[in-house]
């Protein structure tokens, strides 16, 4: 990722007909885009280019969040619509590797997925993702955020108390 929040990527395509459309589909998100790729093209996405492009268009936010903020409790605010919606993380991204000394270790990148479904078809203002446990919130429209200094909380929040009761049941 760079800090264009893109993502660059090399593909051979020429196996592929040249007049066929080409499917990208972000396996997290379920968020897709199509295109009909060109020999010596290029094609740069952000963000942007993802957002509501679901059927039927379900405007979902995808952020990169510091390994540090993995246990707090995170939320998506859209201020100017006055919407507060929850938000789902994955764990922290990595892989298996070989350190220096030849063993096989996790390595961390440093980050996991915050993401958060709306339903909404489309955006209208800003979007913040806020930390309701540091009581901070992310740079306005910022997605990639490892690295970003947060700001203390000052966007409305709408919250609600949930419960959720599981009813206990002895195993045979």
């Amino acid at each position: 990722m760079n800090g264009a929040d893109c993502v660059r990527l090399g593909v051979d395509i020429t196996g592929l007909d040249p007049a066929a459309p080409v499917v990208l589909t972000d396996p997290l998100s379920g968020l897709s885009y199509t295109f009909t790729p060109t020999l010596g093209g290029s094609l740069t996405l952000a963000v942007w280019d993802l957002l509501g492009t679901g059927d039927p268009n379900p405007l979902q936010f995808s952020f990169a969040v510091d390994e540090s903020r993995l246990g707090d409790v995170l939320g998506l605010v859209l201020p100017e619509m006055g919407l507060t919606f929850p938000v789902t993380k994955t764990g922290i991204v990595g892989s298996y590797g070989y350190d220096a000394d030849n063993h096989y270790v996790w390595n961390s990148l440093g980050f996991f997925n915050a993401y958060a479904q709306t339903g909404l078809a489309s955006l209208d203002g800003s979007f913040r993702l806020v930390d309701l446990s540091a009581g901070e919130q992310s740079p306005a429209n910022t997605t990639n955020l490892m690295g970003q200094t947060w700001e203390p909380l000052s966007v409305d929040l709408i919250t609600r108390a949930v419960s959720i009761v599981v009813p206990y049941e002895e195993t045979p």
